[in-house]
This record gives C-alpha cells, structure tokens and sequence, in this order.
C-alpha cells in the first residue's frame, strides 16, 4: 500500500508544471511509496504534453484529461484515483519545500490521523513571504475537528495545508462542489466537523504564489457574480450542517453563525458596489431558493448579529418588488 497520493489538478500551467511535480521527488520519498496524480481539465496549452514528458521518467505519475470542469471536479477525479494511505492536494503553481514533506508524512502515520496541517508560505506579488503559524496549536497535542472550529485555531481555507486520511475520507463520501469558486471552504468546513485524529506539524512545506489576476481579483461581471453565489452556496451548506444529528449542539450553533456572517458579507457586498451583473432581485431568490431565510439566529460578531433582520427586511422587499 502506498503512503501518499499527492493530487495535482492542472489548467493551463505549462509554466509552472514542471516546477511543482519536480518538487514532489525532493522530498526524501521513495517512488514506490507516493504516486503523483495530475489531472488537465481541459487544458488550452500544452500543459498535457508537458506533464505527459514529466511522466516519462517517472513510474509513480498518473496523468488524467477531462473537459473543462473546474479545480473540483478535477480533485474529485483525483481522490476516485488515488490508492495512497494519505492525500495531498497541491496546486499546479504552487510547489513543495524541498526535503519538508517526509517528517510530516511520519508523524501523520504515527498517530494515524485524520487530518495533519503544515505550515504554509505565501509568496505576494510584490516578492515578499508570509509563512502562516498556528498560533493557538500546541503540536504536542492531538485534536478534534470540532475544538478547532470551536476555538478558531486555523483559518478554514486551502486544503492545500494538510494531508488527509484516505480511509477517513472515503469512510464520509467527502468530496468537493463542482460549480462554485471557494470549493476548499465548503469542503474544509464540512471535513473538519468529522474529523477526530488532527494535529500539528511544526515544519513548514508548501509554497503558494499569490497571483493578483486569479479568480478572486477579476472585474469579469461573471465570474464576480459567481463568488457571489459560490458564498450562498457555501452559507447553505452551513446551514444544512446545522440541522444534521451528527454534531453536537455548540457545533450546530457555530455552523450557523458562520452560515449567517456569510450571508451578510453577501448582501453587504452587493448593496457597497452597486452592481449590475446582480440584481438584487435575483440575489434575493437565488437566497431564498436556497433556503436561507428567514435569517435566525446569531452571526460570528455581536454588531453583524444585529445587523442580520435587516437581510429578512430587504429579501422582502425585494422579493415583492417588481422589478
């Protein structure tokens, strides 16, 4: 059984593909003990040839195409593939600090986890690097899901920062939207709910490369309003996590919270730039279509808690209005 699958989804890196799977062999493993899944999604570059060279010298390389469906589908494509104890998830752009993996990869077999972060460092566009430090974590200590959520030891975001348990995955049917930007939030919210066997390695392995033109910095009307959905998309799963008999209540409540805080950056959002790609009017179906409303309970803040009837007030409006 192989110890580690390291899932790479691929769209039009050319550039940068090389880089990052070269990265994967510095890290003191043996071949016959990781693979490397690169899946193009539907790549308009050469990307595919690129990898396909990369894999020539390799026999630990598994190389996937499918049409253009998104940094999801092509994880899901990944994890349906990967046959490894653990899964690692990096990006196309990003790549591993050399010799940082292997330790990591020992202590997360020792404890049998569920989920064991790293730490990160981000490269900005001006060339400056943050490493991110888990403040709050003592790497001694074995945690749940549920504690870390509860007291915000780690900002909910990348799945790049971890490796996860196969078998823990596969046990829940975890896997990410297809449709929706900000796919690592949802599924990092609904993974770490579940999640019992977490801790946390003090060795920093991944380098991410800030890019001011990704999908969260566009001005396209589109793929702006689609950050907006996605955002309604991930506060409906929230919501739907609160209702669910496998958390407890304190986590119930936090979902809701997060679901609610959400939704009002959302409309606040909406209202602040005046958009046109958006109608309120359609913002406000899409919410309630989704079932967000009426909006209850509490938000992560005291002043946005107060500020959530005026979203009940404004959905209404706006849904009996006639334009």
């Amino acid at each position: 059984m192989l110890s580690l699958s390291i899932i790479i989804p691929m769209y039009n890196a050319s550039s940068y593909i090389t880089r990052c799977v070269e990265s994967c062999y510095c890290q003191g493993l043996d071949e016959t003990d990781f693979e490397i899944i690169v899946i193009d999604d539907g790549s308009s570059d050469n990307s595919f040839e690129v990898a396909k060279k990369i894999s020539d010298d390799h026999s630990n390389i598994k190389i996937f195409h499918q049409e253009n469906n998104g940094q999801g589908s092509a994880r899901n494509l990944g994890l349906a593939n990967a046959s490894g104890n653990f899964i690692m998830f990096v990006d196309s752009d990003d790549f591993l600090l050399p010799n940082s993996l292997s330790p990591v990869l020992r202590r997360t077999q020792m404890f049998n986890c569920d989920i064991s972060f790293y730490k990160m460092e981000a490269e900005k566009s001006n060339g400056d690097v943050v490493v991110n430090h888990f403040k709050q974590a003592d790497y001694h200590k074995k945690y749940t899901g549920e504690y870390i959520l509860l007291h915000n030891i780690v900002i909910v975001g990348s799945v790049c920062s971890a490796l996860y348990s196969r078998v823990f995955l596969s046990k829940h049917s975890f896997r990410f939207f297809t449709d929706i930007k900000h796919e690592d939030v949802a599924f990092s919210y609904e993974v770490l709910g579940k999640a019992e066997r977490i801790v946390f390695n003090d060795n920093c392995v991944y380098h991410y490369c800030w890019y001011p033109n990704s999908t969260d910095h566009t001005k396209n009307p589109q793929k702006r309003k689609l950050l907006i959905y996605s955002d309604l998309r991930i506060s409906c799963l929230l919501k739907n996590l609160s209702k669910s008999n496998d958390f407890s209540l304190p986590l119930k409540k936090f979902y809701v919270s997060v679901s609610n805080s959400l939704l009002l950056s959302s409309v606040l959002s909406l209202l602040r730039h005046n958009t046109n790609f958006y109608s309120k009017k359609d913002f406000f179906l899409d919410v309630y279509h989704l079932g967000l409303l009426p909006v209850l309970g509490r938000a992560r803040s005291h002043k946005s808690t107060l500020l959530l009837p005026f979203i009940n007030f404004l959905a209404l409006f706006y849904l009996l209005s006639k334009k």
